[in-house]
């Protein structure tokens, strides 16, 4: 039994068939996108597959037939803001000593 360790080099890794994202920022260690969302709600890609990643375009669809995954976007909303009155309404009252 002969064993042969081989080292990874970075661009044996870019040009691996086993990566998840085949074309997005392939020159960058790790992807990363911040947003700061202030209102509404964003709908993010986490197929990879997206021609308007970070957001998703839908491409998960018919990456989910083709394979049989079940993979999804993550939709991230802001909370409107609770009206004073409203606040006070649902705001357990001090016990009385």
């Amino acid at each position: 039994l002969r064993v042969v360790q081989t080292a990874t080099t970075t661009s044996s890794l870019h040009e691996s068939s086993n990566r998840i994202n085949q074309s997005i920022d392939l020159e960058s260690a790790k992807v990363v996108n911040i947003e700061q969302l202030e209102k509404g709600k964003k709908v993010y890609c986490r197929c990879w597959q997206s021609g308007t990643f970070p957001l998703c375009d839908g491409a998960h669809v018919p990456h989910n037939k083709e394979t049989g995954d079940n993979v999804g976007p993550l939709i991230l909303s802001v909370a409107k803001p609770v009206a004073a009155a409203e606040a006070a309404a649902t705001t357990p009252a001090a016990a009385v000593v």
